[in-house]
């Protein structure tokens, strides 16, 4: 039997999730029961597809299984549910995720994030990469949680929850980082750096805001060298002819071979660069540095800190550089203690 459950989203409230939940819980247990969760009111799905995705749940050792779907007469492929990739917690499932009824854990003392508790649990999740299903309901973009300054008291729930789940698989960094010792790293010709630090830039089809970008950084003032390195993944709308034009010998422009990497394979592709510096500086390419001093202090805290990562703060503007919200993403959703877990 599969019992349907509709939420408006991956991120629900607990007492919703719970409602659901008791009335699943109402019928008596079989294993060949599933639960159907929905994240949106626009869902067309076929009883034969849903038969296809409950006979890879009864045959298969998963947990949990979901697929890519139509959407304005596009297929939107997802991304596999992988080992690093379940963490975050906005990972996209579509809009329906089909679990087995006994895989299902639920915390009722939690008030933000159960789902994400629930699905932490599954552990073995299936993607099907094939359109099973049709929405028109397409995922908002615009503004992620942690961004949000109405969110602080979800996030810090969301990290704890998520240090009990790195707890509970041996994964868990306790006590206080390692420093690091930067003296023995040489830099230039004998050295194993070319360069002190590395902006580096993956980017695709942005030619209304790649210039800015390397512009910026590019403008960088340092008491070092430093280069820019753009991956460059086969834009089509411009942006290479763009990228060719800037005369500048520290900018180094690389189109990969390959023409299947997202936008983790084209940064490795930068930090693996022979050129690329003894610290990498990730710059989005629509994306500005805040002031011409931004490249100095990121490279000086990493030395006066002896830290293998700096993360720093940011603040979200329009295309003509103005404003659109008081609110600094300072990542204070970390706690001090648990930070580098939850990074």
């Amino acid at each position: 039997m599969i019992h349907k459950v509709c939420l408006p989203s991956t991120t629900i409230s607990s007492t919703l999730l719970a409602e659901a939940l008791r009335t699943v819980f109402s019928f008596e247990n079989d294993e060949d029961d599933y639960v159907l969760f929905t994240f949106s009111d626009d869902v067309e799905v076929s009883d034969t597809n849903l038969q296809r995705m409950s006979t890879i749940l009864a045959e298969g050792d998963y947990d949990a299984v979901y697929s890519d779907y139509h959407c304005d007469e596009k297929v939107l492929k997802l991304l596999d549910y992988t080992e690093g990739g379940r963490l975050r917690e906005d990972f996209d499932f579509g809009k329906i995720m089909l679990v087995k009824k006994s895989s299902i854990q639920y915390n009722p003392h939690l008030t933000y994030s159960a789902f994400y508790y629930l699905r932490l649990a599954l552990k073995n999740v299936c993607h099907l990469k094939e359109p099973l299903y049709s929405s028109k309901d397409k995922n908002s973009t615009d503004l992620f949680a942690y961004q949000d300054p109405k969110c602080k008291d979800a996030q810090k729930e969301f990290e704890e929850v998520c240090k009990d789940y790195l707890w509970k698989r041996g994964a868990l960094l306790r006590g206080a980082a390692k420093a690091i010792d930067f003296d023995d790293e040489l830099i230039g010709e004998k050295g194993s750096f070319p360069v002190e630090a590395s902006v580096i830039i993956p980017v695709l089809n942005r030619v209304k805001t790649i210039k800015d970008a390397v512009e910026s950084a590019l403008s960088q003032k340092t008491d070092f060298n430093y280069n820019v390195i753009v991956i460059d993944n086969h834009s089509t709308d411009g942006t290479t002819q763009l990228l060719n034009e800037i005369e500048d010998e520290r900018l180094i422009h690389i189109i990969p071979e390959e023409t299947t990497l997202r936008i983790g394979g084209c940064w490795n592709k930068g930090v693996n660069h022979p050129l690329c510096g003894r610290f990498a500086v990730q710059l989005d390419s629509d994306d500005i540095y805040s002031s011409e001093n931004t490249l100095q202090r990121i490279v000086d805290t990493f030395h006066k800190e002896a830290a293998g990562m700096v993360i720093g703060s940011y603040s979200l503007t329009d295309f003509k550089g103005k404003s659109i919200s008081d609110h600094l993403i300072d990542h204070s959703e970390w706690t001090e203690e648990n930070g580098r877990n939850n990074a």
